[in-house]
Order: structure tokens, then C-alpha cells, then sequence
């Protein structure tokens, strides 16, 4: 099987990407270490076990089960490591490099070369980076943070990284006054004394700049608007038209360089029609950046939800060391972040049954 054929199969068999790791020939297929498997072996969590009854099925000499044609799965999900590589639960490569240098067979020689030399390539081009995380949330327990923690914790797994946090909410911030005095100065400065110029430096010196806040109102919190609406002296009068035909102020500063990423949870149990308009300000305000738009993000703080929120959490922090990898999110990652926890009819029960 080839990629595509590999995924095609795999996804006709309705489970629950959260439930499930792909082992050995298929994390490489994914990754792009291998143009074909002849495996398809999974890994079960105990709940997806015990739905699918997999004892019952017939097991061959390895240990696995074989609860549909051509899989081979265990039930030992829990504890094992893995990445989130396209959307998928992908056994890590150290996992998979262990596995086969004790077996050594022909087939394995072939794909230790190939890990190795993936490895040593992804070491050497990790290096520190200065992140700027603006936090909007005006909430000191804050459900959204709590995923973008999460992510950080990913993010310097492999490197320890720069990172200043921003409590905006906690900073004297004022409205843009619209006077243009930073148009006529030109210093990456703004004219109104206050917090604002010490965060403009921090923006024009990250790498990475991350903007994690909760849903207001359909937009950003006012007090977050006013860092983004007071980030103009970063850019000039003069206007310039892209490739695309959009016309654009000229950059003061080199944005070629700054990596964005937008985490925003809501309350809200989906997503459609609740991120459309901050999805426009975000695509045309920071050229098109990741952004992952959480629903149910209140869930995040309640214990008795940690069965749910907990591998969203987990999935957050495989996309930082993804991240940190390869400086983007791909699309099927992103997809696994913004999928709801629970049904949305559950969730709107528990939500207008704590409202009585």
C-alpha cells in the first residue's frame, strides 16, 4: 500500500483516531520514510479493546489480534509514545529504531538507515528560538492557556526555546489613538507612553509569536485588540500591492522571519460559523498564520471532564514538538485539535443544565 491507499483503509474502519497508534510500516508510510507497507498494525487503547471485543478475534504468533482483514492490532495503546503526524497516532521513531536494531532482519537494516539519518538531520536543524506568547485571556485560570501550555511543553521538548509570556490583561495597554505619530517617527515605536513599545521590541525580536486568547464576541478580547491595533508602528505609510493583487502597508520590520501561530478555544460546542470572522482578521493581519480554534475549551477546567480533555491536551503537546520541527501544523493536525471532545448535544446539556 502506498500513502494514500494506507489511509483510505485505515479510515474505512470508522475508529477513533484518539484510540489508536499506528505501529512501525505505517508511521514510516506517514512520514514519508517508506513508499509502500505491506502492514497495517494498530495499537488499541483498552476502551477501544474492549469495544471492538478484540480478545474474541483470532491472534497470531506475535500477540495480535486480527479484527479485520490485513490488521494486526495489540491492546496496549496506553504508556506507548508516539507523534501526531498528519492527524494520525504515529509510533515515535526512537520506538521503532529500538524495535528494529534488536531484530536486524534485512527489512530493518533499510529502515534504521532511513530513521537514523531522518533523526540526525532533524537534530541539527533544531535550533533556540525566542518565543513571545501574548496571553488574552483575562483569567487567570484560563481554559484556552491551558492548551497553549501545553503546546510549549511540546515545543521545547527537543530544544530549550526563549519564551516570554504576556499577560496583556495585566499590562497598561491604551486604545490606539489613530494619530499616526509612529508614521511620522519611523523607530518601531508607538508615542503613547505606556506598556505597549516593551512588547512591539519583544515582536520585532521573536521567532516565533504566539496569540492564544478566548473567543469575544466572535474576535479577540478588547484588550488583546488594542496590542494587535497598536502593533502599527511595526509597518509603514507606504502602501505596496502583493502577488495577489491585495494592497498592503510596507513592512518597517522583516515579518519574512517571525513564525505566527493563533490558539483560540470558545464556548461554543463547534466550530462552524464561530471562528469565520476572526479567521479573516487573523489571515489578512498576520499573512496567513496556523491557527487552531478550539470548541468547548471551558471543559479544560473541569475535573470531571479529564477523560476528554486530557488527550486533547496530550495532542496539543505533540503538535508543539511538531511545531518545533517544522515551523507549521499540517491540516490534519490541526484537524485533530479543532474535533470537539464530546457530541454537541451532550455538551449543550451539561452547559444549560449548570445554567438552571
Amino acid at each position: 500500500m502506498n500513502k494514500q491507499e494506507f489511509i483510505e483503509k485505515l479510515d474505512s474502519f470508522g475508529l477513533p483516531r484518539s484510540e489508536y497508534v499506528i505501529l512501525s510500516g505505517g508511521s514510516l508510510l506517514l512520514r514519508g520514510l517508506r513508499d509502500q507497507t505491506a502492514d497495517l498494525d494498530l495499537c488499541a487503547s483498552k476502551a477501544l479493546a474492549q469495544k471492538l471485543d478484540l480478545t474474541s478475534f483470532p491472534q497470531d504468533e506475535s500477540g495480535c489480534y486480527n479484527p479485520f482483514e490485513d490488521v494486526q492490532m495489540k491492546d496496549d495503546m496506553e504508556g506507548r509514545p508516539f507523534d501526531i503526524v498528519d492527524g494520525y497516532q504515529c509510533e515515535t521513531l526512537e520506538s521503532i529504531l529500538e524495535y528494529k536494531r534488536r531484530w536486524q532482519r534485512p527489512k530493518d537494516l533499510r529502515d534504521i538507515a532511513a530513521i537514523e539519518a531522518y533523526l540526525a538531520e532533524k537534530k541539527g536543524a533544531e535550533r533556540p528560538m525566542k518565543v513571545l506568547v501574548l496571553n488574552g485571556s483575562p483569567k487567570k485560570k484560563s481554559d484556552t492557556f491551558r492548551l497553549t501550555e501545553a503546546f510549549l511543553k511540546g515545543l521545547g521538548k527537543a530544544v530549550q526555546h526563549e519564551v516570554h509570556i504576556v499577560n496583556v490583561i495585566d499590562k497598561n495597554i491604551a486604545p490606539c489613538r489613530g494619530c499616526f505619530g509612529c508614521w511620522q517617527k519611523k523607530d518601531g515605536h508607538c508615542v503613547i507612553p505606556d506598556d505597549q513599545n516593551a512588547i512591539l521590541d519583544l515582536y520585532r525580536s521573536s521567532d516565533i509569536i504566539i496569540w492564544s486568547f478566548p473567543l469575544y464576541c466572535y474576535g479577540m478580547p478588547s484588550h488583546l485588540k488594542a496590542v494587535l491595533d497598536r502593533s502599527i508602528p511595526l509597518i509603514k505609510m507606504d502602501m505596496v500591492e502583493g502577488s495577489d493583487g491585495a494592497v498592503r502597508h510596507e513592512a518597517l520590520v522583516d515579518f519574512s522571519k517571525i513564525h505566527t501561530l493563533v490558539i483560540c478555544g470558545c464556548g461554543f460546542p463547534d466550530w462552524d460559523g464561530n471562528f469565520d470572522a476572526l479567521r479573516i482578521m487573523c489571515r489578512n493581519c498576520f499573512n496567513d498564520p496556523d491557527m487552531v480554534f478550539v470548541p468547548e475549551a471551558p471543559m479544560l477546567n473541569v475535573p470531571a471532564a479529564a477523560v476528554v480533555a486530557d488527550p486533547l491536551l496530550l495532542r496539543f503537546e505533540k503538535a508543539g514538538e511538531e511545531y518545533s520541527e517544522s515551523l507549521s501544523l499540517s491540516a490534519g493536525t490541526i484537524a485533530s485539535l479543532e474535533t470537539p471532545m464530546i457530541p454537541k448535544e451532550a455538551y449543550i446539556s451539561i452547559v444549560n443544565g449548570q445554567s438552571k
